[in-house]
Order: structure tokens, then sequence, then C-alpha cells
């Protein structure tokens, strides 16, 4: 039996050893505070200490399981200890070993901010931005301060493109922004390629780093240099990653239109975020170990309880079965005995049927032998037997050729009756022939008469011929002059048939060519069948409806007309609005069906969209189908203010389709609220921008460029406006017909026409030429035709003696052959010579037929007289049989006896096999053990042994197992079974022990360095930021929420804004939007001084606080940034600006002036009317 292992439920898990926080005194938010030095309630970080206790629980945990040990004293191997620890000045090595948890994970390089250089500024802060074409800049250079940097300007100047330029500029994504994805739309409107250029601080002892990226409008690409060089994004990226930019991070680097996703972060979010961002440059690789770590862990215990559990449960169903397996043991040892006396007793049966197989053999001989004497008595009775069946067999066989001489007799005289009736018959023939040869004399002989007759007209007509035509040479002469005309003419008339042959295939091609023209003209001008073809290349499902809509039946099946997807059913007549009126519509909105009610709107869908036969191949069809009830929205301009703001038109005037159709343009495209201006310098945005800010928001069109007209959700709910340059129309494009195209096909057309025209007059005169030709070679030929039948007529008459002559000479040849004829007396002489033949053969026949009847009756004799002689011998033979008979009852049952011992013997012999077998099977089946004793036993012994000892034997142990109930055998198979199962489970309980122990060393080395960092880190911003709070008026607390699973640890922000109001966690909806706008600002300020990015950036944080709020914000925000060299340089974007702020000299005051018109630096200096102010302020206070 394998040893048991003990099981671990005494041991007790790592982290419920540690003490866990206690909870907070407050109920409702599960937040603890106490009172501050202001009398308010303030907050403070709830952590508990652990990491002094790791390494001693950790030591525990590994003596107890060393002095762990099995059933059978084995020892447990204990995991090696760990060769790496944490030193007593803090520093850690860099990796995590192969037995601290099975990890090998190289931790990232330190990136530490560098102290500033001597003129303030840190690695990787930005020393000077350039931009060129880029948002709303044409081109302009600055240079930003080392500390606090105030980007100040109205709205729309191009505050924000500065922070989308440090975002481009350095390799990040678009999408950071919240804005628009692609690159080619920060190209400045109406320009085709722009650049970002920004020059960063570089390391102590080394240069500045200038990046720059060029951008192009025409497609998503571009380039980057760096330090001049022109360089791949990933050498771009990989110079900011060694700087630590972190611009990715909403901690570091907060644009404006993702301010308010600031707020939304849960507090697991916040978490990795602040760890991104502050604090040791490790912090966010132990967090994710420890949570890869942790699942691991988790996994580990799983298995681990599953192994333990099921090792306890295999050993104690085995220990629940020992007793029936120990009964089943004694029951098998009577079950051996009575398998050896059961082997005994086919042994002794054997040795019997043995004994009786010989007595048998020799019953067989003796009855052998008695046989034989019989058999020798019945010789004489067996030769008298033969002699009787000889002459019967020879009687028999004089009969069958007596029988075989009269069949041939018989046949004999049919034949001679056959032969006779043809004798008779031949008679009658010749009979007939001599009738026929009187008939034919008499025929032949009025034919002679005729012919004579004949002979004599034609000797009449001979003497008077008919009068012979003139035929003069003039007959010749004439038709020789008529086909001397004829056959020139005839020549003619062909060629001529050639030519307008020839004539007809050039009209033919011409014709073509006409016809091509033509197809060519009508699909230039059916421009919807054009439209449909090029809406199916771009979209095959959409086009494939469109056609199948275009069909003639397939309207009839609507209630209303279905109007073709505006890329196909609308026009802009004007090129100069297709542009405009194309960026109004999404490509959704061009490839949508239109229908008029919601009857055609569901029959729609119906026969297409749901409709699982309505497929390209075998992809079902998907289309957009639109319908709508209700009102449009009102127009936000009328005529007059239109005409005002220098407007041209309303989009959907300058549309061209049907009225059903324009109700989708309105309801669902608003075209008629979108105004359109062709010159975008004729429009005063800015009133246009307070109007449309007015009624809600919307959207106009100045030149190529698109204004969007939007209100703020959050704050004071204030009008803003984004802009989208409108790219060349695609889909409204070359809608008119082409004047080129259809010039060049019109002149193909008259070409192919003028062509057909001119084949068509010279084959029109050809034709009457032909038709004058053929009327007199028509003419001719008829002439020629009346003078061959004259001559034929000469011919005739010519030949007409000559006939007769002929005529007569054959009728002459035919009297003299019937006069040559053989006579009719000379034929019957003849045939009465051939009729007495006859005669004579039948008589012969006679005479035959006689001797026959007399041979016939002689062979009935003869078979008569064996018939006798048969009947005799068999008579003979019943006799001789019946004697023979009578004494062949002895011979039988001699013989009867010999078969019976033949049989016994035979069936004795099958006996011994049968048993003799089944021994031998017997011996190899039955427990090698008991054959073994059984063939020890001496023969002597086992051959004295008897069937009723054996009995006996098998009856006495039978009784002792009846008194043992019987034991179920699969149990014992079981046990065995399961003794093996434990032997494995034990070998892997061992190995996921070592497993377990790995993990939880190797999450308990880890903890201990990234537990007290953080700890560290978020007391150190916490008491920033409750005192930043407390400044304010009010409360914070930054703390930490501890869980098992590390991946849901969170940071949580907790405020109160008021002294009614109890700590409340900070979310998207409990606060309203000035206060997590305070909130934002001074906790992205308390990560100031830990932070690890050289520079930060926030855009328009102010939004929705009250000024008191905004003024205390910036107090606090100068004196973090301006009068400490703690943290790095930082980029303050607001709209406005409150009089009176406090003012460092470490600031740097950034403001954008941004207009079609700028003074020139002679005429107007910024800074020197700012210095004049400043010092008109400063003497008027004094």
């Amino acid at each position: 039996m394998a040893p048991r292992i003990p099981d671990s439920e005494g041991e007790e898990p790592l982290d419920d050893k540690v003490n866990k926080p206690t909870a907070s005194d407050d109920e409702e938010d599960g937040v603890a505070s106490k009172e501050t030095p202001h009398g308010r309630k303030r907050a403070k970080i709830s952590l508990d200490d652990r990491a002094a206790n790791v390494k001693r629980e950790a030591v525990k945990l590994e003596g107890a399981k060393k002095n762990k040990s099995n059933a059978s004293n084995r020892q447990h191997e204990t995991p090696e200890a760990s060769n790496r620890a944490i030193s007593a000045d803090g520093d850690h090595d860099e990796t995590i070993g192969e037995e601290d948890g099975g990890m090998n994970v190289p931790l990232p390089p330190k990136i530490e901010v560098q102290p500033r250089d001597v003129d303030g500024y840190v690695p990787g802060s930005i020393v000077r931005i350039r931009l060129q074409n880029f948002v709303t800049y044409d081109e302009v250079e600055f240079r930003p301060g080392p500390y606090l940097n105030m980007v100040l300007g109205p709205n729309g100047t191009g505050k924000s493109s500065i922070a989308c330029a440090i975002c481009i500029g350095l390799g990040f994504s678009p999408s950071i922004l919240g804005r628009s994805t692609e690159i080619s739309a920060y190209v400045k409107h109406g320009s085709t390629e722009g650049f970002v250029e920004i020059e960063l601080k570089g390391r102590a002892r080394k240069g500045n780093i200038v990046v720059r990226r060029n951008i192009t409008s025409k497609n998503k690409s571009s380039t980057f240099h760096l330090n001049g060089k022109q360089v791949a994004m990933k050498d771009v990226t990989s110079a900011v990653a060694a700087l630590n930019l972190q611009v990715n991070n909403l901690c570091s680097f907060l644009p404006q239109d993702r301010v308010s996703e600031f707020a939304q972060l849960t507090p697991q979010q916040l978490l990795k975020e602040t760890q991104k961002a502050a604090g040791a440059s490790q912090l966010t690789e132990w967090h994710n170990i420890l949570i890869e770590k942790s699942q691991e862990l988790a996994v580990a215990r799983e298995s681990h309880k599953k192994t333990t559990d099921k090792l306890a449960y295999e050993r104690g169903q085995n220990e629940r079965i020992k007793p029936e397996v120990e009964k089943f043991e004694q029951r098998q040892k009577l079950q051996n005995e009575i398998e050896f006396w059961t082997l005994a007793q086919p042994y002794i049966e054997y040795l019997e049927a043995f004994q009786h197989q010989q007595a048998l053999r020799e019953a067989k001989r003796v009855a052998h032998a008695g046989l034989n004497v019989v058999l020798g008595k019945n010789a004489p009775l067996k030769d008298l037997q033969e002699r009787v069946n000889k002459e019967k067999k020879r009687v028999e066989q004089a009969l069958a050729t007596s029988n075989t001489d009269g069949t041939k007799k018989q046949n004999s005289l049919k034949s001679i009756l056959s032969a006779y009736d043809q004798a008779d018959a031949d008679c009658d023939e010749v009979h007939k022939e001599i009738e026929i040869i009187v008939k034919n004399e008499a025929a032949r002989k009025d034919k002679i008469d005729k012919l004579n007759k004949r002979l004599k007209d034609l000797d009449h007509a001979i003497a008077n011929p008919p009068a012979i035509p003139d035929s003069s040479d003039a007959l010749a002469e004439e038709l020789s002059q008529v086909k001397a005309e004829l056959d020139p003419l005839t020549y003619q008339l062909v060629d001529l048939r050639q030519t307008i042959g020839r004539l007809e295939e050039e009209v033919r091609r011409n014709q073509n060519s006409a016809d091509q023209a033509r197809a060519y003209l009508h699909g230039i001008t059916n421009q919807q069948a054009r439209r449909i073809q090029d809406l199916k290349r771009w979209d095959p499902a959409t086009g494939t409806v469109a056609e199948w809509l275009a069909q003639p039946d397939t309207q009839s099946k609507f209630k209303m007309q279905v109007f073709q997807p505006p890329y196909i059913s609308v026009t802009i007549p004007d090129a100069r609005y297709q542009a405009a009126v194309e960026g109004c519509l999404s490509s959704g909105q061009i490839k949508t069906f239109v229908t008029q009610c919601n009857e055609d709107y569901q029959l729609f869908n119906k026969l297409v969209n749901d409709n699982a036969d309505f497929r390209i191949g075998d992809k079902r069809i998907r289309v957009n189908v639109w319908y709508a009830e209700g009102r449009a929205a009102p127009q936000p301009f009328n005529v007059e203010e239109m005409g005002a703001l220098n407007f041209d038109c309303y989009a959907l005037d300058k549309v061209s389709c049907d009225d059903g159709l324009k109700w989708f343009l309105q309801r669902d495209a608003h075209l008629h609220c979108t105004p359109i201006a062709l010159k975008e310098s004729s429009l005063n945005q800015q009133t246009i921008f307070l109007k449309l800010g007015q009624r809600g928001g919307g959207s106009f069109i100045g030149g190529r460029t698109k204004f969007t007209v939007q209100v703020s959700k959050y704050g004071r709910k204030l009008p803003f406006m984004n802009t989208n340059s409108i790219p060349d129309p695609r889909t409204f494009r070359g809608q008119g017909i082409d004047t080129a195209a259809k010039e060049e096909g019109e002149r193909r057309l008259a070409e192919a026409t003028a062509n057909l025209d001119s084949v068509k007059n010279r084959m029109n005169m050809r034709a009457k030429d032909e038709l004058q030709l053929h009327a007199r070679v028509k003419e001719l030929e008829s002439h020629k035709d009346i003078l061959k039948a004259r001559e034929e007529t000469i011919k005739k008459a010519q030949n007409w003696v000559a006939q007769q002559e002929f005529r007569k000479s054959q009728t002459e040849r035919e009297i003299f052959r019937l006069m040559n004829e053989p006579s009719a007396e000379s034929q019957k002489a003849a045939h009465k010579e051939k009729l007495a033949n006859h005669l004579q053969k039948r008589t012969k026949l006679l005479i035959d037929y006689h001797n026959t009847i007399l041979a016939i009756v002689r062979n009935q004799q003869t078979k008569s007289r064996l018939i006798l002689q048969i009947m005799q011998a068999t008579a003979n033979d019943i006799k001789v049989r019946t004697i023979t008979n009578a004494q062949s009852a002895k011979t039988a049952k001699a013989h009867q006896l010999f078969e019976e011992k033949k049989e016994a013997l035979r069936i004795g012999k099958e006996n011994v096999k049968k048993l003799g077998d089944r021994l031998k099977d017997k011996f190899q089946t039955i427990d090698p053990s008991t054959r073994n004793r059984f063939e020890e036993v001496p023969k002597a012994e086992k051959d004295a042994w008897t069937n009723a000892y054996i009995q006996e034997q098998l009856d006495h142990f039978n009784e002792l197992l009846e008194a043992n109930f019987a034991v179920n055998a699969g149990v014992v198979e079981t046990y065995k079974r399961r003794l093996k199962t434990i032997e494995d489970l034990e070998a892997e309980e061992q190995n996921v022990r070592k497993d377990l122990i790995k993990v939880e060393r190797g999450i308990e080395r880890v903890r201990a360095m990234w537990y007290p960092a953080l700890k560290s880190l978020v007391n150190n911003i916490g008491d920033k930021f409750s005192a930043a709070f407390d400044r304010m008026g009010c409360a914070g607390e930054i703390r930490i929420t501890e869980v098992e699973d590390y991946n849901q640890w969170t940071l949580d922000i907790l405020v109160k804004f008021r002294n009614t109001e109890r700590l409340q966690l900070l979310t998207a909806q409990r606060q309203s939007g000035g206060e997590r706008s305070l909130t934002t600002i001074l906790y992205l300020m308390s990560l100031t001084e830990y932070a690890r990015a050289p520079f930060s950036l926030v855009d328009e944080i102010n939004q929705g606080m009250d000024n008191r709020a905004e003024r205390a914000v910036h107090d606090q925000l100068v004196q973090v940034m301006c009068q400490s060299d703690a943290g790095g340089q930082y980029f303050l974007i607001t709209p406005k600006l409150l009089p009176d702020l406090t003012y460092h000299q470490r600031m740097r005051i950034l403001c954008v002036n941004n207009g079609e018109w700028l003074p020139e630096q002679k005429i107007g200096n910024l800074k020197s009317l700012v210095d004049n102010y400043v010092a008109h302020r400063d003497a008027q206070r004094h």
C-alpha cells in the first residue's frame, strides 16, 4: 500500500496570517476621517504595514512545511531559499528567479527625472515648438519656459492645437487627443502639407533633441526627422521613451476633449495610471507581476486543494473496503481447493472412459469374425443369381435390337408413302403444263397477226413522210448574233451583282458603326444605368438591389414609389456645390433606399433584407432602407439673414431630385439647415458661431471647410466650434454628361451616317444599272429560247424517217422470233414422255410399300417371342431372390451386430477424446499453483482416487465456502487500482505543493518591493492632496483598497466640498463638472513633485469652476510649480484669465493671437504693450 501523505489542512494561508485593514468608521462610504488642525475633517490613508512581517511569515511557512512527513516517513523536500533578497539600503535585484515563484522577468531600468540644468530645464522638457500649416497655424515658433507655462487666448485661436502638436509631433497616436484619428486632418485647410518641430532638452553634457514630423493632407502617412536626419517612427518612439515622456497617460497629459474622462477612470485604472506617472519606475511592472502571479496562485491553490481532497477520498474508500478484501482472500483459498478436486474429477472420468474404449474394441473384433462366417455360406446362391441375371440381360438386349429394327422399318414406310404422294403430284403438274402449251400457241398466232398489220402501217408511213421545215442558214446566223450579244451582257451582269454585294457589305459595316455610335451616345446620356454600375463596383450588395429596383415590374410591387439611393437619384447640377453637398452626407446615407410609407418599408425589408434567397454568391444581402414620419427641423436663418451673413444658399437648394427623396434629405441629413458660402473669407465666422450657439448648435460650410457648432455638455454649457476639411467630391463628381465624349460620339455617328448614305447612293445607282441590264439579258434569253425551239423542230422532222425505219426493223425481228419458236405438238410430246416417267416411279413405290409391310409383320412376331422369354427370365430371377433373401436375414443380423459394435467403438473414441480435451483445457485455464500441486501428486495415488472420494472432498470444501459469504471480485480489483491511484496522487500532491510554495514566495518577494514603494508614494501624494483641499476650504483624501486579487486593488479619491457632507468617492456622476475639474487639477498638481515625466499638460481644466476656486487653484499651481525645483515643466491651457492673479517670475505666459490679419512687428509689439500696462498699473498703485 502506498504511504499516506498528511494533508495540509492545518496550514494557514499566508494571506490569512497577515493583518487586514480594519473597517472605517464611516459606514455610508467606508471612509475613516479625523479632525485636522484647521477644524475640518481631513482624510488619512488607511494602509497596513505588512512589509516588516513578510520574510518572517515566509520563513515560518517554510519551516512548517519542512516538519511535515508522510505515513512512510518520507520527507518532503523544502523549496530552496531565495537566492535574492532586498538589501538593507532598499536596493533590489533586477530579476525574479525561477525559484521565487517560477518567474524570470527582467524588471525595466529605472527612469528618473534628471535634475534641472542651469537654464532650469530638466531632460525631456520642451525647449522650442515650431508649427507650419498645422490646424489653425500658418507658421509659428515659440519657446516654453522650464516651469509653469500658461497658454492664453480666445476660443478657436489654436490653444488646443498646441496640445495636438505636442502629441503628434512626438510620435504618439492622434486617438489620445479625443479628436480626429486621421493624421491628415491636422493639416491646415487649404494646404497640402505641414510639419511639427519640437526641441527637447537633452541630458547633461549632451545636446538637445530635435524631433520633426512632416504630415500631408493627401494620405495618412507621415515622416520623421531626428536631429535633422530622417528616421523611422520606432527610432523616435525609442528616443521619447528614453526620456520617459508620457503623453499617453491622462495623469501627465490631459487634452481638452478628454478632461471628463479623468473622472470616469475606474479606481483600478487610476491606480495603474498613477503608478505609471509617479513614484518608482518599477511600480507598474511589479504590479503587473503581482496580478499575473496572483492568478497563478489561485490556480495553484485550487489544484492543490483538488489533489489533497481526492487523495483523502481515495484513502478513505480503500480503508472502507479492506475487510471485504481480506474476506475475499479467505474465500479465494477455499475456491482453490474446490478447483483442485474439480480437476481430479475429469481425470478419473478420462481413465474410466479409456478402459471402456478398450473393451469396445474387443467386442468389435468378435462381431467381425461372425460376419465373415455367414458371408461364406452365401457363395452358391450368389453364382446362380448371376447366371439368371445374365440370361435376363441377353433377352432384354435382343428385344431392344428388335424394337430398333421395327422403328427403322416404320420410318422407311413413311418415306415410301411420302415419295408416292410426290410422284402423284408431279403427274398432276405435267397435265397442267400441257394445258398451258395449248393456250400459249393460240396467243402466239394472234400476236403474229398484229405485228404483220403494224408492219404494213410502217411501210405506208415511210412511203408518205411529213414535210420538212425550211432549215436555211438564216436561223443559225440569227442564233449566233443573239449569243454574241447575250454572253458579254451576262458577264457584265455578274460583275455588276458582285459590285452590289460588296456595296451591301459596306452598308452593313457602316450601319454597325452608326449603331455603335448611337449606343455609345446612349451610354453617355443614360446616367442612371451608369451610376448603378458604379455603385455596384463600390458596394456590390447595394448595386445589386438597385438593379433589381430599376426593373419595370419591381416598382409595381410597392404602394408608392421607392427611391433609389442618393448616389443614383440625386444630382448636383452646379459643380461648384458638389463637394459641399457631398460633405453633408455620410456614406451610409448616400447608399440608403428611401420609402414613402411604412407598408413599403416593411415590404422592402421582407423582399430584400429578410429574404434568405436574395444573395450574392453564398453571402446574404443587407442594405440600408429608410422611412420616417414627423417634422423636419426649422431652418436657422431666413432669407434676409442668409444674405446678411453672405451665405449663397442652403445645401438642399442645389439638389435635384424627387420631392419624396427631399424629405429624406431634410429629415435625416438636414440639408435644408446647412447654409453654404462658396467663399470662406466672405463669412463672419464669429457672428455665425454666436447665432448658432444661441440656437443650440448647427453646421455651415464656407468654401471647402465644414464648421460644426456644438454646446459643451458640462460647466456653463458654452458653445464651441470644430472644423473639418471637405475633400474633393467623389460621389457627385462627373454627374453631368461628358461633353468631349458626347462630341466624339456625335462625330463618330455623323461620320458613320455620311458614309452609310454615300454607299447607299452608289448601291442604288448600281441597282438601277443591274435592273436595266437584267431586263435586256432576259429579253435576249427569251429570243434565244424561241430560236432554239425552231431549231429543235427541224431536227425532229429530219429524224422522223429514221425513227420509222428503226421501228419497222424491230417489228420484223419480233415476227421472225415468234415464227421460229417450237411448235405446240413437239412440246406436248416432251411432256407426255415426262408423264410416263412419273407413272413408272409411282408403280415402283407401290411395290416397295408392299415389301416393307411384310418386314414389319415379321419383326412384330420376333418381338412377341422375345417378350415371352423375358417373362420367363423374370420369374427365374424372383425365385432365386426369394431363396437368397431367406439366407440374407442371418447375414443382415450378423452385419447389424458388427455395425453396432463399430458405432459403439466410435462413440467411445469420441468420448475419450472429448474428456481428454476437457482435461487439457482444464489444465491450461486453472491457476498455475493448482496445476503444479496436481502434477506433484504421485500417479499411483491419483489412480487410486474414485469418484466417491473426490465428491466427498468437493462437498466438504463447498460447505466451508457456503459459510463464507461471497464478495464481489470487482471490490478487490477496485482496491488494487485505487492503491495505484493513491501512489500517483501522493507524487502529484508533492509537486503541486512545491509549485504553490514557489508562487507564494514569489508574490511575497515582489510585494515586499512594490507595497512599501506604493504606500510611500500614495502617502506623499495624499498629504499634498489633502493639504491642497484644506487650503481650498474643502476636504480630500486618497485611499488604497486592498483585496486578494491584485488586479482589483483600487486608488480611491474621496472629496467633500460642503461641511454638511461626508467624504464622497469621486465619480463622473456624483460631483458637478466644476467639482470634478477642481479635484482633477488638484490631484494632478499633487503628482507633480513625484512625477517621472519631464513635462505635464492640462487643457481647459478650469471649465465649470467658479472664480474663487479657479483663483485658489492658480495660486497653488504657481506655488507648486514655481517656488521649488521639484517636478518638471507644466503647461496650463485656458481660454479665460481672471484679473490680478498671482504671478511668479518663473512663469511664462504664452498668448495666442490668431486671425485673418495681424499687425506687423514694427507697427505693434504685444510684449511692449504688456510691459507698458504693468508699469502704468504699478505707478497708479504707488
